[in-house]
């Protein structure tokens, strides 16, 4: 918490290193999306593992993102039926 980026990435990549450390195809594509995106690593968790399904978020940013399909209909926020 209270972290910078480049401290959380380099964390990171030292763990996807570890050959002692196995990590999901999701937890890899996050970490990736943190590094290209101006995003939190907990967007960046959410947009990998949604990857195409929609996603109920109010974060314009993450919505915005190419990927993410919003789960509100026409950003009216009213739940899809």
């Amino acid at each position: 918490y209270k972290q910078s980026k480049d401290r959380v990435l380099g964390i990171l990549d030292f763990l996807v290193s570890r050959s002692n450390i196995q990590m999901s195809v999701e937890i890899k594509k996050s970490i990736k999306y943190y590094e290209e995106l101006s995003l939190s690593i907990t967007d960046c968790l959410l947009l990998s593992y949604a990857e195409g399904k929609r996603i109920a978020s109010f974060d314009e940013g993450l919505l915005k993102t190419k990927g993410a399909k919003s789960f509100w209909v026409n950003n009216k926020r009213s739940v899809r039926k």
